[in-house]
């Protein structure tokens, strides 16, 4: 992309993010140069020998050994470690971090006092977050001006080819046909957007994604959209559906099955492995199912065992006499 497609917010002129660190970074160069030699300094200073010495020369460094006479002093002219210039880094430290927008929390420095309120996690990854929302604005920024080009140039050059677009939305794949003067027609102006947990790592995506879930406040398909990995959202989701109908039927298959039903108790000797118990349970089956059916033909009404089907409502009103009494076999219960 171009060089002002993506940039940093400035009132006057483009300007990167460290362009005001630069002098800040010498002056903290120089007074880390200042202070190592100030206390190397403090620490190797010269002595001053007020008296004699034993030997002919004063020896210096870390193993020297000199002998001096009876009432000889022997004084630093400088051990001060000039503690100013620390407190000056400090201040510098600061200013850079202001100025570049560079966080302790980048260095694992806590911030503030928040543990005690139960902030602190959030206090660590604020400045962060803060951080990650600026660059989302100057990359969408970028990004739509980058599309109004293409569809500026799309519409110039190419207005009157039909082309083909594939793409993804939402974990599914699409395809659309267009014609660049026709569909376009002057409107180049695009929306990025970036969504709620966009900046968040993966552990907070699950965690926050849930409660979201659990408020309402999303649906399933928006959490899948937003967690990092998942393609093809609606193989995913007819998988899920396939699991939780498989799981009912199953599980009221089993239910049939204990309370004896035949049809049910066949399916479910399906799901048992070849071998020998499959084998011993289908022939129990089998002639649990003969003795059923043998017992439900001698329990059957005579009509029924002989196949002749009993009288209909008009043969048995045919055989009421006027009096209300029955004839032809038919018996009378009761009078209205």
């Amino acid at each position: 992309p171009p060089f002002w497609a993506f940039k940093r917010f400035s009132f006057a002129k483009l300007t990167g993010q460290y362009d005001h660190v630069i002098g800040l970074m010498a002056a903290m160069a120089r007074l880390n140069l200042l202070a190592m030699i100030g206390i190397e300094d403090a620490v190797m200073s010269e002595t001053n020998v007020i008296g004699d010495t034993e030997a002919a020369k004063y020896r210096k460094g870390r193993n020297a050994v000199n002998y001096f006479a009876p009432g000889t002093q022997v004084t630093k002219m400088n051990d001060r470690v000039p503690f100013e210039s620390f407190t000056q880094l400090d201040r510098l430290e600061r200013q850079l971090r202001i100025v570049a927008g560079y966080p302790v929390t980048d260095d694992a420095q806590h911030p503030g006092g928040g543990w005690a309120t139960g902030r602190g996690l959030q206090e660590l990854t604020s400045a962060i977050d803060e951080e990650v929302r600026e660059y989302h604005t100057i990359l969408a920024t970028g990004l739509m001006q980058l599309d109004a080009l293409r569809l500026e140039w799309d519409e110039t050059y190419y207005g009157n080819v039909d082309k083909t677009m594939e793409g993804a939305y939402g974990g599914a794949a699409f395809v659309e046909t267009y014609t660049p003067s026709k569909h376009i027609k002057g409107h180049r102006r695009t929306r990025r957007v970036y969504g709620a947990m966009a900046g968040w790592d993966d552990a907070t995506k699950i965690v926050g994604g849930l409660q979201l879930m659990q408020g309402g406040i999303i649906d399933d398909d928006t959490f899948r959209e937003n967690l990092d990995g998942l393609g093809n959202l609606e193989k995913i989701k007819e998988r899920i559906l396939a699991s939780k109908a498989e799981g009912v039927l199953f599980g009221s298959l089993m239910a049939m099955a204990e309370q004896g039903d035949p049809a049910a108790m066949a399916i479910a000797v399906e799901f048992l492995p070849a071998g020998k118990l499959r084998t011993k349970i289908e022939g129990v089956l089998a002639g649990l199912q003969e003795q059923q059916a043998a017992a439900e033909q001698q329990a059957a009404p005579p009509e029924v065992m002989t196949g002749q089907p009993p009288p209909d409502v008009a043969t048995v009103l045919s055989r009421l006499t006027a009096g209300g009494a029955a004839t032809g076999g038919v018996q009378t219960v009761g009078r209205i």
